[in-house]
């Protein structure tokens, strides 16, 4: 069985609607055609009952051209519309092809065989589009789902490189710390070799001293002490031995390997005994030293000899940056921390925490500086500009180590008028 076509033809003209229905129920396979008079009850039609095609007339008592079209239009977007018009409003009928009609037909001008191919034509045309529609939207809808789902993997691969980035990152500084690690630990073999040959050294070298010592006390006993030049001489010579053998002394206690051995030591003698190390470059180099110690400065909780290697390591930096006639300038205070900064304040990664009192040691020297662009990198590991002097680059990264191992902070600074200050801060 043919399903019938369902017309709904909107029309004010009595007469004309009933000629278009007599023409279009003549057809074969047949239409049902509902005639309303006007919009509002075409609307009130549309809205109850289901139709293949509306045919409008543009011009109607309570709407007029586009106007009819849109409101028709709207309520069925799916519906198919034919626009009638007469002669004078092709016009407008045209605008309304232009807005989506199907068609339109001249009233008077259209038989009935041309009215009826109008009509499925527009009932087609108006079914493809809507498949292409569909079409458009299901694919749009598609496009949109695999876009979220590219989305959604291109999130979760940022992922996985954001996390084999840190891991690589991660596994760099690793091995850094094991490069490190393995040079402190052919650091501290070596140390350990200076130390036994230190020891054998200073064997040999403290019985000499200890009888040129003798000897010089039997010349002071038994000779004149009216002759003051010999008296003097012996003094240089008593002295100049009781400093060798404090100097053995104290290159066995340097050289020797241990494990951190934390004592009270007082700031001022911690210098001095490592100034007595290098007096001999200071001489050569004819270093003017200069020093600012403030009074009262409190004990600091250290390993003696690693300290101690760490001033040394600064102020040989110091001279052979300077070279001949530079100027070094020692200074050690006391404050209590309260301010944040520099280290200190109240988060756990903090060095210090505001109110520790701490002891401040400055090395200033007038040397060249430091190039601003290298300035953050000297303490990494195997960092040197010193290869053609055989350096390993490993010198100030075990200082820092060190400095870490105490708790305390080291950073270095360049000065305006050129050189560098060290700043080395211990919690007292």
């Amino acid at each position: 069985m043919i399903e019938r076509t369902k017309i709904l033809m909107i029309e004010d003209n009595k007469l004309m609607a009933k000629n278009l229905r007599d023409v279009l129920e003549t057809v074969q396979g047949g239409m049902d055609i509902a005639w309303e008079p006007d919009p509002a009850q075409g609307l009130r039609y549309l809205a109850a009952k289901p139709v293949d095609i509306v045919l409008l007339d543009l011009i109607l008592p309570d709407s007029q051209g586009l106007e009819t079209f849109t409101k028709i239009s709207l309520l069925s977007p799916s519906v198919p519309i034919i626009v009638m018009t007469g002669v004078d409003d092709e016009t407008v009928a045209v605008s309304a092809v232009r807005s989506g009609a199907q068609d339109y037909i001249v009233k008077g001008q259209v038989d009935g065989q041309v009215l009826v191919k109008s009509i499925r034509y527009a009932i087609e045309r108006k079914r493809i589009e809507e498949d292409l529609r569909k079409a458009r939207s299901d694919l749009e809808y598609k496009v949109q789902e695999r876009t979220e789902e590219l989305i959604d993997i291109n999130e979760n691969l940022q992922k996985e490189i954001d996390e084999r980035r840190k891991a690589e990152e991660a596994l760099k500084v690793a091995y850094e710390q094991l490069k490190l690690a393995q040079s402190q630990l052919v650091y501290s073999e070596k140390m350990e070799t200076v130390g036994r040959l230190a020891s054998g050294v200073a064997h040999e070298v403290k019985n000499p001293l200890a009888i040129l010592l003798q000897c010089v006390e039997y010349l002071q006993r038994n000779l004149s002490k009216d002759n003051e030049k010999i008296t003097r001489t012996l003094e240089f010579m008593s002295e100049a031995v009781m400093r060798a053998d404090s100097i053995i002394k104290g290159m066995l206690d340097f050289s020797s390997v241990s494990q951190m051995e934390l004592s009270d030591q007082g700031p001022v003698e911690l210098i001095e005994n490592a100034l007595l190390f290098i007096k001999h470059e200071i001489d050569l180099h004819h270093i003017n030293l200069e020093k600012a110690y403030a009074p009262d400065l409190p004990a600091i909780k250290v390993d003696k000899n690693r300290i101690e290697h760490v001033f040394l390591n600064i102020l040989m930096n110091a001279i052979d940056a300077m070279g001949d006639n530079g100027k070094i300038t020692i200074r050690i205070k006391s404050r209590v921390l309260d301010n944040v900064g520099d280290g200190a304040g109240r988060r756990g990664a903090d060095t210090f925490k505001l109110g520790d009192r701490v002891v401040i040691f400055e090395f200033e020297d007038n040397g060249p500086g430091i190039p601003e662009s290298i300035l953050e990198k000297v303490f990494d590991p195997f960092f040197t500009t010193k290869h053609d002097k055989g350096g390993t680059g490993l010198g100030l990264s075990i200082i820092k180590n060190i400095m870490e191992m105490h708790h305390g902070r080291i950073t270095l600074k360049n000065r305006e008028q050129g050189g560098v200050i060290a700043t080395l801060t211990f919690r007292a």
